[in-house]
């Protein structure tokens, strides 16, 4: 997959990782549509990104399929039909699971999984047809193990890789080997969303540029799973292999199930 010449999708494109990841496609030659429900950063992001290519932008909340589907027919007509669908917007909230908001645990299943659905059923049919293209899903670390104080978000986490490595076999059961996919997993990357988070020892904070220029190199070598840093590597092996109570005393001693212990928002 090359990104010179392509036309680039992401949702959540005004934070910090999608503003990253769309400064370095644009970088690397491809026009960017920007997706996102804060108006003020979303048009400030299309300013500060218009200086590096072809920026277009929606204030669109992708958990509406309705919104969706129309701002997808809209880009079609343009003729910005898209070749790369980066499915970043996310939400994560501090608190165990049963002492947090109600409207809070619905924002994090509506946002982090449910419209990935929508935008999915939006652009994979036009890619099915062309007979190329590329989704990147945004899951985590945490899709391979529990974190306390993250279990909802850990949860949608765990769903991003059982839905895309499910639309991939399906993907191939009907032919179309042309429509790729990466699934990004990364440890804890330095933005606003996890203030005040303390990363385990041997995790360290990732920027939204290291993580914008993997994942461009990712997409380019057709790469399927996007592990960052080098400890993801390892984890599905280790979550695989070790008993639970070996593992369980690992994410005591690296500070993995205190992470959250000083996170307020």
């Amino acid at each position: 997959m090359r990104l010179r010449g392509a036309t680039s999708l992401i949702t959540g494109g005004a934070g910090g990782i999608g503003r990253a990841v769309a400064r370095r496609f644009l970088a690397g030659g491809s026009r960017v549509v920007l997706w996102d429900r804060d108006v003020p950063a979303l048009e400030d992001a299309a300013s500060e990104l218009k200086a590096l290519g072809p920026v277009r932008y929606a204030a669109l909340d992708v958990t509406d399929p309705a919104a969706v589907h129309d701002e997808s027919a809209k880009l079609s007509a343009d003729g910005w039909e898209i070749d790369v669908l980066d499915v970043n917007a996310g939400v994560a909230y501090p608190g165990d699971l049963l002492e947090m908001d109600e409207g809070r645990l619905r924002s994090t299943v509506r946002v982090n999984l449910e419209s990935l659905l929508w935008c999915l059923r939006s652009f994979v049919p036009p890619m099915e047809r062309k007979g190329k293209g590329h989704i990147v899903f945004m899951a985590s670390a945490s899709s391979f193990v529990g974190v306390p104080g993250l279990a909802a978000y850990t949860a949608t986490k765990h769903a991003v890789i059982g839905l895309a490595e499910s639309l991939r076999l399906e993907l191939r059961r009907r032919g179309r080997l042309g429509v790729k996919m990466s699934i990004v997993c990364p440890g804890f990357v330095r933005t606003p969303m996890f203030d005040g988070v303390k990363p385990p020892f041997l995790l360290p904070w990732l920027t939204p540029a290291q993580l914008a220029d993997r994942i461009f190199r990712g997409v380019e070598a057709e790469e399927l799973y996007v592990r960052e840093p080098w400890i993801v590597r390892w984890l599905p092996m280790l979550r695989a292999t070790a008993p639970t109570f070996v593992l369980d005393h690992l994410g005591d001693l690296m500070g993995l199930n205190q992470t959250t212990d000083e996170w307020k928002r």
